[in-house]
């Protein structure tokens, strides 16, 4: 559900880093616009959001949430949504920097905490080495 590759307009800014996912579908194989977004995919985008738009601006970063689709008419109807946590490290002198290794980190203790589904972060794939291990030794 996650990938880094996402709007190709900022993926060459050094003072963003960012984090892209599109939804799963219900069922393998199945356009999500005729079965609907995988339960997982759903509140893990819920979540998400919640995480990235509600906890991190509050605390004074610079984080943003948006929608993003490329062309509506370049791929298959319901395979063009995605949604992108953009976060900036010295963009605006009045907001907090925020590193991945951080997000990463406070984005398990809050899975752990307020999450919906049992994950095992080891086995998750592009979580950074020594994330799970910092939470795991501050615990």
């Amino acid at each position: 559900m996650v990938t880094n590759a996402g709007d190709p307009s900022h993926d060459k800014d050094p003072q963003c880093w960012f984090v892209t996912w599109q939804l799963l579908p219900w069922a393998p194989n199945m356009p999500i616009y005729d079965h609907g977004p995988h339960r997982d995919a759903w509140i893990s985008t819920e979540w998400l959001i919640w995480y990235a738009s509600d906890n991190w601006p509050k605390a004074g970063y610079d984080v943003e949430i948006e929608p993003w689709s490329p062309l509506v008419w370049s791929s298959a109807r319901g395979t063009n949504a995605q949604f992108t946590i953009r976060a900036y490290t010295n963009r605006d002198t009045r907001r907090k920097a925020l590193t991945p290794f951080e997000f990463d980190r406070m984005l398990i203790i809050f899975w752990n905490d307020y999450g919906h589904l049992e994950l095992d972060w080891t086995k998750i794939p592009g979580i950074r080495d020594g994330i799970v291990e910092s939470v795991s030794d501050a615990a």
